[in-house]
């Protein structure tokens, strides 16, 4: 008979554990990897300092309208009615369209900032966030005869204006997902500029001698 193998040759010993198998080769990578954290999301844009709080809480009461930007649900709806009723502020005035004009500059320029600042709060484009859709709204009264014809201008305006800020045709949409206060403000300019000019458009074929627009 063959002997059989020794202790030590290839089978453990009496009374000795049996041997592990050896990892296979990597293995520390491996388990490095997946014990350490993973790195977070990237994010879209820079990633800047929140400001400071009381900075945070002025600029919140400004870019929600005093609140207006936190009804939940509806919160573009609520600002675009806000521009209805700076709308029926500027009829007041005898210069109705130059009203309405620097009132959208006001809105558009400030906006951006205070946009950048919102975002740095509360992140990309927050819906209390209702300074775009004021002025908008307002682009889409530009020239408008709406002392002639408030509700055609007014109410066609309100619901031309939420209809492409909603559907957001090119080149709204690319203008939304670039980073910065700029895109959450000018994408709802752009959607006015459309709805303005479908209101001209809609006055055109209403009266073809023109008679409905402010400049005839």
């Amino acid at each position: 008979m063959c002997p059989g193998p020794r202790e030590g040759e290839g089978t453990p010993g009496r009374g000795e554990p049996p041997r592990r198998p050896l990892p296979p080769k990597g293995w520390r990578e491996a388990a490095r990897r997946a014990t350490e954290p993973k790195a977070p999301a990237k994010e879209f844009g820079p990633r800047r300092k929140r400001p400071p709080r009381v900075v945070a809480l002025l600029g919140k009461v400004f870019w929600t309208l005093g609140g207006l930007g936190l009804v939940p649900l509806i919160p573009g709806t609520v600002g675009t009615l806000a521009g209805v009723g700076l709308v029926y502020l500027a009829t007041r005035c005898p210069e109705t369209n130059l009203a309405i004009l620097a009132l959208a500059c006001f809105f558009t320029l400030v906006g951006v900032p205070l946009a950048s600042l919102a975002e740095r709060v509360h992140g990309k484009d927050p819906q209390s966030f209702v300074w775009d859709e004021v002025a908008g709204y307002l682009v889409t009264m530009l020239g408008l005869p709406i002392q002639r014809h408030p509700w055609l201008c007014v109410v066609g305006g309100f619901f031309a204006f939420r209809i492409f800020d909603i559907l957001k045709p090119w080149p709204i949409r690319s203008m939304e997902r670039r980073p910065g206060g700029v895109s959450v403000v000018v994408d709802d300019v752009v959607a006015g500029l459309y709805a303005n000019v479908l209101l001209h458009v809609i006055l055109v074929i209403l009266d073809p001698q023109k008679r409905m627009l402010p400049w005839s």
